[in-house]
């Protein structure tokens, strides 16, 4: 048997290197498993490089087990709650719809604007509707992408050959104005004598401006213009003989989503990660022209590039 067994030992060999690809052709290609939806495991490795995405399981921060409760304020049509008490707007909608793309439930808390503000500094919860950056707030703040924007403008009735460009041509003037932060040195225009202000505090002062200027008490007001367009549609025909005049009181401001530092203190990764994920997922909302099919339904001109993104003045 000795005699037979290295002859066929050899014959064996020659065989299997006969066979073998690898042997004349070099490696072949990795094959690339099918994963249980279907795609390889070499593109989900891909798509997880180049897509944030939240951290996986137990990492994520806050949990997507518990709703994510947040303070929103009534500030129409970009944050406002309807007959039934649930808060709707573009803002507070487009916000819902991203977080859920990520696994949360979204549970809105109505409190006043300050308040929210103080309860992100303390970080008592872990975001707020959309607000502007400024102010000292990107100290307890980390601001999203734009989720919207605002644009502040001077009301008049229709008919009134009115035009301004500057502050110096509303000398004489008395002007509508809210306890709100319209920037552009609106307000130090106001104490170098520029125009007399008529201060108005309510729970909705746009509408007491309105019917002020109606009256004749004033000759202009200071509104934003999606807000404004929003209480001529809502007060129809009360408020018609009211138009916005275009030069607008500094450049369009963006809002953006607010996330409280305080709130991820030592859990600054998971913050990043949360942001980065929302920012995406905000990016592919805007792409699919969800973002302009919410801003259209509420008839907001807010402006947006051919991605359906925010325009900004630092993009224009």
């Amino acid at each position: 048997m000795k005699r037979f067994f290295l002859p066929i030992a050899c014959i064996s060999l020659i065989i299997a290197l006969l066979y073998s690809r690898p042997f004349f052709w070099g490696e072949e290609a990795p094959v690339h498993k099918e994963s249980p939806q279907g795609q390889s495991t070499l593109s989900q490795h891909i798509s997880t490089d180049r897509i944030p995405t939240l951290p996986p399981g137990k990492q994520v921060f806050p949990p997507t087990s518990e709703p994510l409760v947040m303070p929103t304020t009534t500030y129409p049509p970009f944050s406002m709650q309807d007959e039934s008490g649930a808060w709707i707007g573009a803002d507070n909608e487009i916000i819902e719809a991203v977080l859920q793309r990520l696994g949360y439930q979204v549970q809105w808390l109505g409190m006043p604007f300050p308040r929210a503000l103080e309860e992100m500094k303390a970080g008592t919860y872990p975001a707020m509707t959309a607000c502007a950056e400024g102010d000292g707030r990107e100290e307890h703040i980390l601001f999203s992408k734009p989720i919207s924007s605002i644009y502040t403008v001077l009301w008049k009735k229709k008919g009134d050959p009115f035009s301004w460009t500057s502050y110096d041509d509303l000398k004489g003037r008395v002007i509508g104005a809210s306890h709100y932060h319209y920037g552009a040195g609106f307000f130090e225009a106001a104490e170098a004598g520029k125009f007399e202000l008529d201060m108005v505090a309510a729970t909705e002062p746009e509408v007491i401006h309105f019917r002020k200027l109606l009256q004749g008490k004033t000759d202009l007001f200071i509104c934003e213009l999606s807000l404004g367009n929003y209480l001529k549609q809502k007060h129809q025909p009360e408020f018609d003989q009211v138009v916005p005049w275009p030069t607008g009181v500094g450049p369009a401001r963006p809002l953006s989503f607010a996330i409280s530092r305080r709130y991820f203190e030592g859990r600054e990764e998971q913050m990043e990660a949360f942001v980065a994920a929302f920012n995406h997922g905000l990016l592919a909302f805007a792409r699919e022209g969800r973002s302009k099919e919410i801003f259209d339904k509420y008839q907001m001109p807010i402006p947006l590039d051919n991605e359906g993104q925010v325009i900004t003045p630092v993009q224009q």
